[in-house]
């Protein structure tokens, strides 16, 4: 005949000691705290990457609408409180006046302080949590500088745009740099803080009517 373990039905019915419910806690603490850490630095790098690439498809689009309808477009940059806006002005005619179209489309002229007021309502969108504008560098009245109060760009008819570069950076110091080209006008994304660079007009030598860069 088979033996059997006669089990202590007290010793059944007590479940867990409090040492072993103390110890599963603390593992368990362990493990959600290495996850929340793990989890933010995660998160914190793709909000970036993902400010970022807003960034860059907004450009494309505002650039091939300002050189398909020839309208003008702007992106106005409020640094310091990380936020900015897109004005895009109305069609103009062949005679250089602003008009809109009607669901008919019957056209309608607009007043200059009519177009202004349309594009001073334009809503302000703002950057995610954490992440920030660290500057914008471009070529300034005093050469190269880093603006960090306001700056506004203009995509012109032609696709061009003017140079410059946006600075992101985040709370834990991650940073990004979006570049800008002038003649191609393509956008250009680096890891970390990379500084604009134009070569300026004091840094050229004016020799038998060419030009060279000093050096």
């Amino acid at each position: 005949m088979t033996g059997s373990r006669r089990v202590d039905p007290r010793r059944a019915s007590a479940g867990f000691t409090l040492i072993e419910l103390l110890t599963v806690v603390a593992i368990l603490g362990l493990g959600v705290g290495w996850s929340v850490v793990s989890y933010t630095g995660v998160t914190e790098e793709q909000q970036l990457h993902s400010a970022v690439r807003h960034f860059v498809g907004t450009y494309r689009e505002l650039r091939n609408l300002a050189a398909k309808d020839r309208r003008v477009c702007i992106i106005e940059f409020d640094i310091r409180q990380g936020r900015w806006r897109q004005l895009v002005y109305p069609r103009k005619d062949r005679m250089g006046r602003f008009y809109d179209l009607t669901r008919q489309g019957e056209v309608i002229l607009l007043e200059p302080d009519e177009v202004e007021e349309r594009v001073e309502a334009k809503r302000w969108e703002y950057l995610q949590k954490d992440i920030f504008f660290k500057d914008i560098q471009a070529p300034g009245p005093d050469g190269n500088e880093a603006f960090v109060d306001d700056y506004w760009v203009m995509f012109r008819a032609d696709g061009t745009i003017p140079p410059h570069m946006i600075h992101f950076n985040t709370a834990k110091k991650l940073e990004m740099t979006m570049e800008v080209e002038e003649i191609s006008g393509r956008v250009a994304v680096h890891a970390g803080y990379l500084d604009f660079y134009s070569p300026q007009e004091e840094e050229f030598d004016v020799e038998d009517g060419g030009s060279s860069l000093a050096r």
